[in-house]
């Protein structure tokens, strides 16, 4: 049974979740997640092609073709993201710290830095798992609401 108490404690945790989320802003949390996630695809995209290289480096052409193929795409793929950050940034939407960093990020992995990139994208990861956490609380926090309406209506209705 769902109870005020369970609620007012899961919107406690919330606000501390958005506490900890304010640094970036309500208004930008969204493209922050969505460019966060573009570019830890395109870091995975490019470490795969990394190892496979490395496993066929002795196979016949077709193979190193297909390889080729895949890391030109990652490559355009990086190209289109960094335009993405730019476009965000010039539409207000996410600071220019946090395009600074993205641009960074980028810089690393044409310098084919792939750790520091990937140590770079801490930051964005915690923010990415904060929000994700904050989007399944409001969800928990919607369901036990409605649940608690409706066992109220009910005790109304037997009264």
């Amino acid at each position: 049974m769902t109870s005020a108490e369970e609620i007012t404690e899961l919107k406690k945790k919330l606000s501390a979740l958005e506490r900890k989320l304010e640094k970036i802003g309500k208004s930008q949390r969204s493209a922050v997640v969505n460019l966060s996630s573009q570019i830890g695809e395109i870091i995975n995209g490019i470490e795969s092609v990394q190892e496979n290289g490395k496993a066929i480096s002795n196979l016949s052409l077709s193979p190193r073709i297909r390889l080729a193929k895949k890391a030109m795409l990652l490559g355009k793929g990086l190209r289109h993201f960094e335009m993405d950050v730019q476009s965000e940034f010039d539409k207000d939407l996410i600071s220019e710290e946090i395009g600074d960093k993205f641009m960074s990020i980028i810089k690393l992995i044409r310098e084919n830095k792939m750790q520091l990139a990937k140590e770079g994208m801490g930051y964005f990861e915690d923010i990415v798992a904060l929000s994700r956490e904050c989007e399944m609380m409001e969800e928990e926090i919607s369901k036990k609401d409605k649940i608690l309406k409706k066992e109220q209506f009910r005790i109304q209705k037997a009264l």
